[in-house]
């Protein structure tokens, strides 16, 4: 079997050059109607969801309906798997 010029996956690093700085505006129709509003508007939101994580979720959960009000934002534990808790073990 002859030898292969190939070399070794660790040494077939893949740098990328594609990159896409674009930003496309929606139509003023589309986002007078929409629930983000603008670029700003979003980044606000986003700024605000990591400073404060428990205000924005209790922001957003009183725009649901609700069978029983809730009454604690976080457990400070993210589901895992079917809803169950990351930090059990089984």
């Amino acid at each position: 079997m002859a030898s292969s010029s190939v070399p070794p996956p660790e040494n077939q690093d893949l740098d990328s050059v594609l990159r896409e700085n674009r930003v496309f505006q929606p139509p003023a129709e589309f986002a007078k109607l929409s629930h983000v509003k603008s670029l700003a508007d979003y980044e606000a939101r986003y700024k605000k969801s990591i400073e404060d994580p428990e205000a924005f979720w209790a922001e957003a959960a009183r725009e649901l309906d609700w069978f029983e009000p809730w009454t604690k934002c976080s457990t400070g534990i993210s589901p895992g798997p079917s809803g169950s808790s990351a930090a059990s073990s089984t």
